[in-house]
């Protein structure tokens, strides 16, 4: 992330961590979870027209697309969508005729099943050689007459038994052995979001979508969770990442705070449902490093404010401030709450370093 980037937002230092009372079944942050339904790193693509910047312009109005397969979900990431814009120094206008550029985002989630067959395997297999040792057991028993020349006779009787043993050594020696699989059927979602950006002037003189279009990006993931709403998100935030740029007439200070945190922040729903401004990244030895905040916090209140469903606009007003004026974060971090005391900083003595 460019230095520019980390004027938006900053914390800076003086931590304690304190557990604070709230509703327990709303602070699960469960991001890790929805990364790691993720199979492998969704695909990115995005496209800008270098002369005509969406840099250049100042206010956007987002447009339905009208999606037939979830109406809710688009309406999701278009407040995600916005909160982004808004997060990037754009200001958002609800009459498309008084914006300088509309923004239309494309969703769907499509769940396709391969069918492996049954199928089998033969593959050559070695037996090795074997020593067997073979014991038994064995008895006997008889009897025996004689005569003499004298007429006389005799006679005798006897038995006797013992053990014996062998060793036998088998040669070892090829065969195959054969292997089954059964059949099996495999499904994965197909979470998709493509976000389109126009230049309204060129709309109203005629010219067709296609022309008008100054900027696409569009990402595709493979996902084992059905529900778009969490995995939707992550894959807005991949599509904008860093591919959109900062507006022009805010990007030293797109906020119009002069005390910073350090931090990035972006719209993000935990459960689906509530959104939460969720922390993006930490610079690099700034004061929210070194106040122990990370990647995938959840700010749950600013000074005891809470931030569920506010806009990043809000949240920003919230957060900024001058050079050394504290405030008190409600993080969330998987199943814990922490609350940071953090101190204001300039926005020159974070991108300097």
């Amino acid at each position: 992330m460019s230095k520019s980037r980390w004027a938006v937002v900053v914390v800076a230092a003086c931590v304690a961590l304190a557990v604070c009372g709230c509703k327990e079944g709303e602070k699960a942050n469960n991001f890790t979870h929805i990364l790691s339904t993720f199979r492998g790193e969704p695909l990115i693509s995005s496209q800008g027209d270098p002369s005509n910047p969406v840099s250049a312009m100042r206010t956007f109005s987002l447009v339905s697309t009208g999606s037939p397969d979830d109406p809710l979900a688009e309406k999701q990431m278009l407040w995600l969508l916005r909160s982004h814009l808004e997060g990037y120094g754009y200001q958002c206008v609800e009459e498309p005729t008084s914006a300088d550029f509309v923004v239309t985002v494309a969703t769907s989630n499509e769940y396709r099943q391969l069918y492996i067959p049954p199928s089998s395997v033969t593959v050559p297999w070695y037996v090795p050689s074997e020593t067997v040792r073979a014991s038994g057991q064995w008895y006997g028993s008889g009897s025996a007459t004689g005569w003499s020349s004298a007429g006389g006779s005799a006679s005798a009787w006897g038995s006797a038994s013992g053990t014996s043993s062998s060793t036998v050594t088998l040669p070892g020696y090829w065969t195959t052995r054969t292997f089954e699989h059964p059949g099996s059927a495999v499904g994965s979602y197909y979470p998709v979001v493509a976000v389109g950006i126009y230049d309204r002037r060129r709309l109203d003189a005629g010219v067709s979508p296609r022309d008008a279009l100054i900027w696409r990006s569009s990402c595709v993931g493979i996902s084992t969770s059905p529900q778009f709403s969490l995995t939707g998100q992550y894959i807005l935030w991949l599509a904008l990442g860093n591919n959109l740029p900062l507006c022009a007439a805010e990007a030293s200070g797109r906020f119009s705070s002069p005390g910073k945190a350090g931090v990035a922040l972006m719209a993000m729903t935990p459960d689906g449902q509530a959104m939460y401004p969720v922390v993006r990244g930490v610079a690099k030895d700034s004061p929210a490093q070194r106040a122990g905040i990370q990647t995938w916090d959840i700010i749950a209140a600013i000074n005891g404010n809470g931030t569920k469903n506010r806009d990043m606009k809000e949240t920003a007003a919230l957060l900024g401030g001058n050079p050394g004026d504290i405030r008190t974060l409600t993080i969330w971090r998987l199943t814990e709450e922490k609350v940071v005391k953090v101190t204001l900083a300039s926005a020159a003595s974070i991108n300097g370093k």
